[in-house]
């Protein structure tokens, strides 16, 4: 196992993963490991090729079911909120 040495690590990025460390019942050691892990285990090219990959099934899920208007996610977070119904 290879070892590294990161310094002038800002105080808010080190206490923002100590707190999500804490949070996961780690040590801050494991939640680093972890971030490093994750963020070596795809390539940035095959993070955009899976994005890409998701808008595209997103698209054709759209076109399969005929909606062809873009999603209007603040009206439908409006409506929600102004409906009287305690439940839907």
């Amino acid at each position: 196992m290879g070892q590294i040495l990161v310094r002038n690590i800002s105080e808010g990025a080190l206490a923002r993963l100590e707190a999500a460390a804490a949070a996961e019942g780690a040590t801050l050691e494991d939640k680093v490991r972890a971030v490093i892990e994750a963020a070596a285990s795809h390539s940035q090219r095959e993070a955009l090729e899976h994005a890409f990959a998701l808008g595209r099934e997103a698209k054709r899920w759209r076109e399969e079911r005929g909606i062809t208007e873009p999603l209007d996610v603040v009206a439908l977070i409006r409506e929600d909120r102004d409906n009287e119904e305690p439940h839907r």
